[in-house]
């Protein structure tokens, strides 16, 4: 009875898998594609493979998607990494899968990333662009460091179609409209008030509204503080022409993958 038991235990055993080694990589499918993933986010290591081959490595990972619509009908691989840092940095690599090439690589700052509904069953990529943080002095704490630029794939090349979604433009203004309110109550308040006033005027430029009068209202309309409106509407005005620029140039950041 017991030599029985034995045989029919070395038995079972012989057919239950092993158990996996904590060095062996999770496996998720992206299309052809394999992603073999170790580590604990945000300090994962990546590999792209096809069969054999591997098309693509990563490290200081902090997550993976594959998602459809971006690049066509065909799904996206989205690598995020961390850079470190005590207010930085996210870098986006967005992969197209067949045929597989990189389409973007994009330092999108403090924030995440979204996929936003487009057109025709497409779907727009929401990025962050970081280019005021710390703008005019502003610490990072002020500054309006969360400005939404969305791309849209356009027959192959990415282009910055943030004005074709006024939800995520209403939602950037709406972000910075509350810091208004701080305007007069102290300098520190002021300061507050000045990263909120910048980050409004951007975020309604981004909708086609370039006015600074508009946001100087506004100032008055959040703390009731016309005085202290006047002064940092002036502030803005000093910075609007560095503001336009920003805008007319921002898009070729999609162009370098």
């Amino acid at each position: 009875m017991r030599s029985r038991m034995i045989r029919v235990l070395l038995a079972l055993a012989i057919a239950l898998p092993l158990p996996a080694s904590a060095d062996s990589p999770a496996r998720v499918t992206c299309g052809p594609l394999t992603i073999l993933t170790t580590g604990q986010s945000p300090d994962q290591n990546v590999r792209v493979v096809k069969g054999p081959e591997v098309l693509a490595a990563a490290a200081g990972v902090m997550d993976v998607q594959c998602a459809s619509g971006f690049t066509g009908p065909a799904p996206a691989l989205f690598i995020t990494m961390y850079t470190g840092g005590e207010h930085c940095c996210n870098v986006l690599e967005v992969y197209a899968v067949d045929p597989f090439r990189r389409v973007l690589r994009y330092d999108n700052g403090v924030a995440g990333w979204t996929l936003h509904g487009a057109a025709r069953g497409t779907v727009a990529l929401v990025l962050n662009d970081g280019h005021f943080d710390g703008y005019g002095g502003l610490s990072h704490s002020y500054s309006p460091a969360e400005i939404p630029l969305v791309a849209c794939d356009r027959g192959g090349t990415l282009v910055d179609c943030t004005r074709e979604f006024p939800d995520v433009i209403k939602s950037c203004v709406g972000l910075y409209v509350d810091a208004l309110g701080y305007a007069g109550n102290n300098p520190e308040d002021d300061v507050a008030a000045e990263g909120g006033a910048l980050g409004t005027y951007a975020c309604q430029l981004l909708g086609g509204q370039d006015s600074v009068d508009a946001v100087e209202q506004a100032i008055v309309r959040e703390s009731g503080n016309a005085t202290a409106a006047r002064r940092i509407a002036a502030w803005v005005r000093t910075h609007a022409a560095d503001v336009r620029q920003w805008l007319a140039v921002r898009g070729a950041r999609l162009l370098s993958p």
